[in-house]
C-alpha cells in the first residue's frame, strides 16, 4: 500500500459580483435577495488530499508520498453587496418612503426594513460606514435553505462601522464545498497491468493470448480511499471517496472482476488466483480494454451537517494486442 499527501492552500478571496445582480432596493419586498443565475462571486478554498493506493502492482508495494500546491474555486451559496454608506442608504429610503406616499403599494407589501430588521435610521449620519445586504443564489436548494436561515438570523442586512468598510465574509454551503472538493481532488482514472505478455512471430509485443487468464491488477497510481479536507472562510468539510475494485469490459471476450486483481509474479503465481482477469475469444492487432472503478463518497462538515454525494466513476481505455498461439499435431509414424 502506499499514500500519498497533497496538500494545496489558497489565500482566501472573492472575485466580483456579475453587473446588475443586486435588485433594486426600491423594489417590493427588496430587503430580501435573490438571484437564480448562480451568482457572479467565487471564493478561494483550501484543500487537503490524502490517498490510499488498491494495489502495489509491479513495484512489490513499495510506500511513496509526494505534496504539491495549487488552488480552487467555489461558488459562495449567499455572499454580501455593497448597499451605500449609511448617508446614502438614509437618501434613498428617505426618497422612496416619500414616493410610496403618492402611490398605493401592492397588496402585502411591507417595508423592506421592517421584514429584515434594517434599522438605516440609527446610521443615517453616517457617511463612513457601509450597509452591505445578503444575495443568494435560490436556483439551488443549499441557497434556499440558507437564504431563510440568514433572515432568521437577521443577517441578511449588516452594518460595517467605519475602518470596518470590507463585506462580511460569503457563506459557502457544505454540500456545496464537498462537491468543489472531490472535483479539486482530481481522483486519477485506474491505472493497470496485464500479464502474460508475448512477443509475437511478427514482433508484437505485450499481447495478450488467445483462450488464457489474462491477469489485471490495479498499479501504482489507483486510489482505492481518498480523503479530502476542504475550508472555505468558516466552513468546513471532511469527505470520503472509496471503491470496492475495478470493473472490466472488452469486445469479444468474457471479465470476471471482483477487486483490484493480484499482481503476477513469476514463479509463485498460480492459474485462478487473481480475482480479476479477461478472456479473449478471437485474436486482434488491438482490443480495446475498458476498466472503471467507481466511488461512494460521503461527507462530514463541522457544523455536524453531513451526506453522501453522487457516485464517482473514473475510467480508462487501454488497447491490447491478442495473439493465438497455434499448437500443430504431427501423427507418429509406424512401422
Amino acid at each position: 500500500m502506499w499514500r500519498v499527501g497533497l496538500a494545496v492552500v489558497l489565500v482566501v478571496g472573492v472575485l466580483g459580483p456579475t453587473p446588475g445582480a443586486v435588485a433594486d432596493i426600491d423594489q417590493p419586498g427588496g430587503g430580501v435577495q435573490s438571484d437564480g443565475s448562480g451568482g457572479g462571486q467565487v471564493v478561494a478554498f483550501s484543500f487537503e488530499v490524502t490517498t490510499t493506493s488498491a494495489s502495489g502492482g509491479s513495484d512489490g508495494g513499495t510506500t511513496t508520498s509526494s505534496s504539491s500546491s495549487g488552488g480552487a474555486y467555489v461558488q459562495p451559496t449567499c455572499w454580501y453587496e455593497s448597499r451605500g454608506t449609511g448617508v446614502e442608504l438614509a437618501t434613498q429610503m428617505q426618497q422612496r418612503h416619500e414616493r410610496s406616499r403618492s402611490s398605493r403599494p401592492p397588496a402585502g407589501w411591507k417595508e423592506p426594513w421592517v421584514t429584515t430588521r434594517m434599522d438605516y435610521a440609527a446610521h443615517a449620519d453616517d457617511g463612513n460606514g457601509m450597509w452591505y445586504q445578503a444575495k443568494c443564489d435560490t436556483s439551488t436548494k443549499e441557497g434556499q435553505n440558507q437564504l431563510t436561515e440568514l433572515s432568521l438570523a437577521e443577517r441578511i442586512w449588516v452594518w460595517e462601522p467605519d475602518g470596518q468598510r470590507a463585506a462580511p465574509e460569503p457563506v459557502v454551503d457544505p454540500v456545496t464545498l464537498a462537491r468543489a472538493a472531490v472535483e479539486a481532488a482530481a481522483i486519477p482514472a485506474p491505472s493497470v497491468e496485464t500479464n502474460p505478455k508475448i512477443t509475437t512471430d511478427d514482433g508484437v509485443e505485450g499481447a495478450a493470448v488467445v483462450g488464457v487468464d489474462t491477469w489485471v491488477w490495479a498499479a501504482s497510481g489507483t486510489p482505492s480511499h481518498v480523503e479530502v479536507r476542504a475550508t472555505a472562510g468558516s466552513t468546513s468539510v471532511s469527505v470520503s471517496a472509496d471503491a470496492g475494485g475495478l470493473s472490466l469490459s472488452a469486445p469479444r471476450a468474457r471479465t470476471r472482476c471482483t477487486g483490484w486483481g493480484e499482481p503476477w509474479r513469476e514463479g509463485t503465481s498460480r492459474e485462478g488466483d487473481s480475482d480479476c482477469v479477461v478472456v479473449f475469444t478471437r485474436s486482434a492487432a488491438h482490443v480495446p480494454l475498458t476498466v472503471s472503478a467507481t466511488y461512494d463518497i460521503t461527507w462530514t462538515s463541522t457544523n455536524g451537517a453531513g451526506g453522501t454525494l453522487e457516485a464517482l466513476t473514473t475510467t480508462t481505455t487501454i488497447d491490447l494486442p491478442v495473439a493465438e498461439i497455434q499448437t500443430i499435431n504431427r501423427p507418429t509414424p509406424t512401422h
